[in-house]
This record gives structure tokens, C-alpha cells and sequence, in this order.
């Protein structure tokens, strides 16, 4: 695991310092990860658990119910994001 501080958020920075990298990367939805060479980009199950848990609470009352699409995929999340 490396962690490097910048002042920006800059793509250019990304790719210069990524650009040996061969991989996974973990990444959590920003832009800028996305034009890395040779990298396999690996989403975060917290960002992916509040997107379902967002979804969930703006549904209709009737929608809300565990074994909705939504609600199944707030189930699967959870043990991940619990865990960790």
C-alpha cells in the first residue's frame, strides 16, 4: 500500500507517478484514475454500499423492502464494509 500527498488532484500527476505501475488500484470513483496505463481499477465497497443505501432511502415506502434490487445490494455490501 503507498499513500503520496499532493496539493491537487491533477490526472497528470496520477499518470506520471502511476506510470510503472502494474496492477490493481484501489480507487474511490475519481476521474482522474481513470486514463492510468497497465492498472486494473478496483472500486471501494463503502462508496458502492452508499450508493445502494442513497438509493434505498429515496425509494417509495413500497420499494424499501430488503428484497428489492436495492436492498439486496445494501445486503451484499454490508458484511464487506462491516469487516473492514
Amino acid at each position: 500500500m503507498l499513500y503520496e500527498y499532493q496539493r491537487t488532484q491533477g490526472g497528470d500527476y496520477l499518470r506520471n507517478f502511476l506510470g510503472r505501475v502494474d496492477g490493481y488500484l484501489h480507487i474511490d470513483d475519481y476521474a482522474g484514475y481513470l486514463n492510468v496505463a497497465k492498472v486494473k481499477l478496483v472500486g471501494c465497497w463503502a462508496h458502492a454500499r452508499r450508493t445502494f443505501d442513497e438509493a434505498l432511502k429515496a425509494a417509495p415506502p413500497e420499494a424499501r423492502k430488503p428484497g428489492s434490487v436495492t436492498g439486496q445490494g445494501l445486503a451484499y455490501c454490508n458484511p464487506w464494509v462491516k469487516r473492514n
